[in-house]
């Protein structure tokens, strides 16, 4: 394995952990390589034949490890998660090692119903023999929290008997019951100058104190050219447009083709695609082929409406050509080997959607531009929520391509208190000061909570699909009822 000659010394102890099969937890700053190992393991698996089910929270995340969603893979409701059944797919309970990406986007039930399930998995496993599944968990908790509507936050609070505050992963208890091991790797990779490092650490845990160094070493004037970065997708689209209208010529509009079981969160694409000649565009996807990878940008050159191509002009000088791609949404299937004595998981289509693999890359929001690398930005800081100011100037190289409109108050530099106590101690953090019982909430109580907390009769009518004659969960001893 070529790949593995390459991992630096806190990735390779991190690999031996790996494949000796603990359950780890491998986290890290942005731009510290958790990607490359991930994928490295994955090569190995492949290579010793170890079934390794890739999942993550997003279809977009998922195609970026080429995997399937948590939600489709384990046929999960996008609801709160109270359900008693815990129901397994064959592809999960065959799987060896399940890897989830992207772990800080998963929201505490979601975790707990997935856990639950394993549970159920490696009881079946235990009977034929075989060895518990080993669970990996990649991310960064101090990134961008799990999002929690409103009534969604009601409910969770209700189910659970506490403030679930962001509803982090980590805060299951299955997190302690499955032995889960936190590493961290410590080496930027995309970053080199040690001050600013030290400036992105401080801003990941909410210290305020980066924005001395940060303002006197970022630049004083708006960079041209430089992509914005932005807090909320009307800013993003408002800037956008205001650019694209700023471009003479036609304007063409592509609009996105859906087939089978697919939502906007499965793919990176626009469904309504608005672009001209002239326009300066971000690729979504890398294309060996072709000649580009997911980040590039460049501006549109040519368009050839009849053969549905586009001619774009890459930053590096590079001319490609771009035709429609098709994003697939997949899941998992157990598969007979034609020896019929051993089966394998392979990942089957059950969703698509096609449309040119790229979007107008003037402004972006923070949440989109999650796991990007650019050259240079624009930061316009409309930050509410925790981790924003971290991931936006972690997207950056270096900290004077960075340009920061306007000021930042020193509260805006945020990171969730839970985030901050897991980390101090992850091997004996405790969200639940008290231990979970098992207790059974009819299913009559059980309603009248969902119709107290959600007033949309579509909402309430939804959330009732998750709900059986009685429904256990863990839950604390005091309950409502």
């Amino acid at each position: 394995m070529k790949s593995l000659e390459t991992l630096n010394k806190e990735q390779r102890l991190i690999f031996d952990k790996l494949t000796q099969g603990a359950n780890l937890f491998i986290t890290g700053e942005a731009g510290t390589g958790k990607s490359y190992l991930i994928n490295t393991f994955s090569e190995w698996c492949y290579e010793n034949h170890i079934k390794l089910m890739k999942l993550a929270p997003t279809g977009v995340a998922a195609n970026n490890i080429g995997g399937a969603t948590i939600h489709s893979q384990f046929e999960l409701e996008t609801n709160v998660l109270m359900r008693s059944d815990f129901l397994v797919p064959k592809a999960v309970t065959e799987s060896d090692v399940i890897l989830i990406d992207e772990i800080g986007m998963v929201r505490l039930d979601v975790f707990d119903c997935v856990c639950g399930k394993l549970q159920t998995a490696n009881s079946l496993r235990a009977g034929d023999k075989k060895k518990p599944i080993q669970l990996i968990l990649v991310g960064d908790f101090t990134q961008l929290p799990p999002v929690i509507t409103n009534q969604d936050k009601k409910l969770l609070n209700e189910v659970y008997q506490i403030d679930v505050e962001k509803g982090f992963a980590f805060q299951s208890q299955f997190w302690h019951d499955l032995g889960i091991e936190t590493v961290t790797l410590h080496e930027i990779i995309r970053q080199s100058e040690k001050d600013f490092c030290e400036a992105l650490n401080k801003a990941r845990f909410g210290d305020p104190s980066c924005l001395t160094y940060i303002k006197a070493n970022c630049s004083k004037t708006l960079i041209p050219d430089a992509i914005f970065i932005v807090g909320k997708n009307r800013s993003a689209a408002k800037i956008n447009e205001a650019k694209l209208r700023e471009i003479e010529g036609t304007e063409y509009t592509s609009n996105i083709i859906k087939e089978g079981k697919i939502t906007s969160s499965d793919y990176p694409c626009d469904d309504i695609l608005k672009f001209k000649v002239g326009a300066k565009v971000m690729l979504l996807i890398n294309n060996n082929v072709e000649g580009y990878s997911n980040g590039d940008m460049g501006i549109i050159e040519q368009y050839f409406e009849k053969d549905k191509r586009v001619k774009i002009k890459l930053e590096t000088g590079e001319t490609i050509m771009v035709g429609k791609e098709t994003f697939n949404n997949y899941k998992y299937e157990l598969k007979q080997k034609k020896d019929g004595k051993d089966s394998t998981i392979e990942k089957e289509i059950i969703g698509s959607a096609t449309q040119f693999p790229f979007k107008l890359a003037y402004a972006i929001t923070v949440h989109k531009s999650q796991g990007q690398t650019f050259e240079a930005i624009n930061f316009i800081p409309e930050l509410f929520d925790d981790g924003q100011f971290y991931v936006a100037i972690s997207r950056c190289k270096t900290v004077g391509k960075i340009y920061i409109h306007g000021n930042i108050p020193a509260m805006q530099v945020k990171a969730a208190r839970e985030v901050i106590e897991f980390y101090k101690d992850p091997e004996h953090y405790s969200f639940f000061n008290k231990k979970f019982v098992s207790v059974q909430m009819p299913k009559v109580k059980y309603e009248a909570l969902i119709k107290h907390l959600l007033e949309d009769e579509n909402l309430y009518n939804s959330a009732l699909v998750a709900v059986d004659r009685k429904i256990k969960l863990k839950q604390i001893k005091n309950s409502l009822f």
